[in-house]
């Protein structure tokens, strides 16, 4: 009988071809965009300092993120240990501190990850508030968000936008020292770690990217248009 962790290998030597059906929502995924997000996920995981070599505890959801974590372990070049989910812990700290005194090998690096994947978030302005870095596309909606808040990025233009509109965007952001952008081709999970742990490493230049964003902000936009609505329309 094949365990989970043997399918995701053998499905892992031919993306292409296998789809991934969630047993709980019954969506049906192609495994080469499970690929692509679990590059990205290892990508994270080594700037948090994962090595080839490292045991990761993993505490996280089961079902289509669950497959995505244990593939970008291995994409990391580390081997996974799956805990179960707390159920009646007050809190990540908590569980991981009761995780370390039961393992005894001191190699296991616990990575209590309280990630969130969700197609839409009703609460994204707080969401974003709330963010030390934002890594998204660049619609001009979001564009105008991210400098309405002050809030440092990583942007990725869409390649196939209409007139290149996103990447003339995220330039506005990045001109003002708001952004960082990154076209399609150059988005690699090695350069994603790479800008993360720069980030990471240097807080002072995350604060001052907020600043920047903010100063491209326009808060008061949307009286703006009304009022050249209005002239226009000699009103």
């Amino acid at each position: 009988m094949l365990t989970l962790t043997s399918r995701i290998e053998n499905a892992a030597d031919r993306p292409g071809t296998v789809t991934f059906v969630a047993g709980d929502t019954g969506v049906t995924v192609p495994w080469a965009q499970i690929h692509d997000e679990a590059r990205a996920m290892a990508a994270a995981l080594q700037a948090r300092g994962v090595v080839p070599g490292d045991h990761v505890a993993v505490l996280g959801p089961t079902t289509r993120p669950l497959v995505t974590l244990i593939q970008a372990t291995w994409l990391a070049g580390a081997t996974i240990v799956l805990l179960p989910l707390p159920m009646r812990l007050a809190s990540i700290e908590e569980f991981v501190a009761q995780t370390r005194s039961r393992i005894r090998r001191a190699d296991v690096k616990v990575l209590a990850i309280d990630a969130e994947l969700a197609p839409f978030f009703s609460d994204l302005p707080a969401r974003l508030a709330s963010s030390h870095l934002v890594i998204s596309r660049s619609g001009a909606g979001t564009v105008a968000e991210l400098g309405a808040v002050g809030r440092p990025s990583i942007l990725v233009p869409l390649p196939g936008a209409l007139d290149q509109d996103q990447f003339a965007n995220a330039g506005v952001l990045a001109d003002a020292g708001g952004a960082i952008r990154i076209v399609q081709a150059d988005f690699s999970p090695d350069r994603l770690a790479a800008e993360i742990s720069g980030l990471a490493a240097e807080p002072a230049r995350l604060a001052a990217m907020a600043g920047s964003a903010r100063t491209v902000g326009r808060l008061d936009a949307a009286e703006r248009l009304a009022d050249l609505v209005v002239k226009v329309a000699g009103i």
